[in-house]
């Protein structure tokens, strides 16, 4: 859905310049930030679908609960 971030090998931190480079990459109005940008609509429209009540997240939470 996005930019995966690279962190240090040494101490495992993600430094200042790869974040920048994530977010020029999303930001970008290039073939690869406008298909991330498509990419993380689509998957919000398909979350709040299955967020809303009778969705795919409402019953398997309901299913959990009932399983308690």
């Amino acid at each position: 859905m996005g930019v995966r971030v690279k962190a240090n090998h040494d101490d495992g931190i993600v430094g200042r310049d790869e974040i920048k480079r994530c977010l020029e990459l999303v930001m970008e109005d290039g073939e690869i930030g406008e298909g991330i940008r498509r990419n993380a609509e689509k998957w919000k429209g398909l979350s709040r679908e299955a967020m809303k009540v009778g969705g795919s997240s409402d019953r398997n939470f309901k299913a959990f609960l009932n399983d308690l």
